[in-house]
């Protein structure tokens, strides 16, 4: 005699509450977000009752207001804008490189300003003093420490001077990136950071 189990699928909706999406559903297009709706199937069988948690995912509008969503556009991305939405993505991250190498020239010049207020404190003009070059100290004349450090200072302007242009230059290119981006799709796109 064999028995054969016969099997039901009842699908029911949980009551709404808010599931944070996944890392890789949270990457969403332009004005459209997606949220988890979750659902419960259950299965019975003649022997045992068993309670299996699905989760459905459904594409909704992000919670724009009425006026929101009547002036974000629906214009399609094409490759073109990808390619400048690309391109200002990487401005950004090099904005920031840039800033951090900035920050840390400063205070490498802050650092080196304050080697000579120390070095003004030196009464005997004929001591040596520890000059760090490299990894290496070397003891040499006040005087030359001096030359050394004003030398040293001159060129942290330089380059001071130098990341800034850098930092100007690339703010100036995501600023047109961006007036481009939101003219093509108002308040459908965010590339405030």
């Amino acid at each position: 005699m064999s028995a054969t189990l016969s099997r039901r699928v009842v699908s029911l909706p949980l009551p709404d509450r808010p599931i944070s999406p996944t890392a890789s559903q949270r990457v969403t297009p332009l004005h459209t977000s997606l949220t988890l709706t979750p659902t419960l199937h259950i299965s019975r069988t003649s022997r045992t009752s068993r309670t299996i948690p699905s989760l459905t995912l459904l594409p909704h509008l992000s919670q724009l207001s009425k006026d929101d969503e009547s002036s974000s556009t629906d214009a399609e991305v094409t490759r073109e804008d990808q390619d400048r939405i690309n391109r200002f993505s990487s401005l950004h991250n090099r904005v920031r490189t840039l800033e951090e190498q900035l920050a840390a020239k400063k205070k490498d010049k802050e650092d080196l300003e304050e080697v000579g207020q120390e070095l003004e404190l030196v009464l005997d003009e004929d001591e040596l003093v520890r000059y760090k070059v490299g990894g290496t100290f070397y003891s040499i004349p006040l005087a030359e420490a001096q030359e050394m450090l004003g030398t040293a200072t001159e060129e942290a302007d330089k380059e001071i001077e130098a990341l800034d242009d850098k930092v100007g230059g690339v703010r100036d290119e995501m600023n047109g990136l961006k007036a481009e981006l939101y003219a093509r799709f108002g308040r459908g796109i965010n590339l405030e950071a």
